[in-house]
């Protein structure tokens, strides 16, 4: 799909769907998708769903249901011009891996992940991996008692100036790994 630049997934029955891995991966000139009536409430996998999609400038995921979703790993891997994000509505209490969902999104200026729930979540390595427009995180809502990989969560963050935690909820007691947590 190296030549789509616009998708309209409109019409598409996706209610048995189970598995949205890669689905748009790779597709280098790609700049819209609409998600009208996409229904993902069967959905576990979500992982590098948009990965590698560098011409991607706005993605309005606020129809999407996550509530059955497992993996979001590399979800968002690569969307380099990609610069607000609004995950507010995404429901993410039974996700165990989030590692580099972020990663390399590298115009990323607004990104609103303050509703995450992630009470089940073990891997976030990466997670923010060279966001390097991102001055501001809430991740008050972040529960980590679960987490064993933190190792470059913020790594090349380079414009990084405050970063919001809740004392009681961002726990690292059970992280096995740090490295290059705040490289760069």
């Amino acid at each position: 799909c190296e030549n789509l630049k616009m998708l309209d997934l409109s019409s598409f029955d996706t209610s048995n769907v189970i598995n949205m891995n890669n689905m748009f991966s790779g597709c280098e000139n790609l700049e819209s998708i609409s998600f009208d009536n996409f229904d993902t409430s069967a959905v576990t996998n979500m992982s590098f769903m948009f990965s590698t999609c560098p011409s991607l400038k706005t993605l309005d995921l606020s129809s999407l249901n996550t509530v059955n979703v497992r993996t979001m790993e590399g979800m968002f891997y690569k969307c380099k011009a990609l610069k607000n994000l609004d995950l507010h509505n995404f429901n993410t209490s039974r996700v165990t891996n989030m590692e580099w969902m972020f990663g390399f999104c590298t115009s990323l200026q607004d990104l609103d992940v303050s509703n995450f729930d992630t009470r089940n979540l073990s891997k976030m390595c990466n997670m923010f991996d060279r966001c390097e427009e991102l001055k501001d995180f809430d991740l008050s809502s972040f529960d980590t008692h679960r987490v064993q990989d933190m190792g470059g969560v913020f790594w090349e963050c380079t414009n990084l100036e405050r970063i919001q935690f809740d004392k009681e909820k961002f726990n690292t007691s059970n992280v096995k790994y740090f490295e290059c947590m705040f490289y760069g």
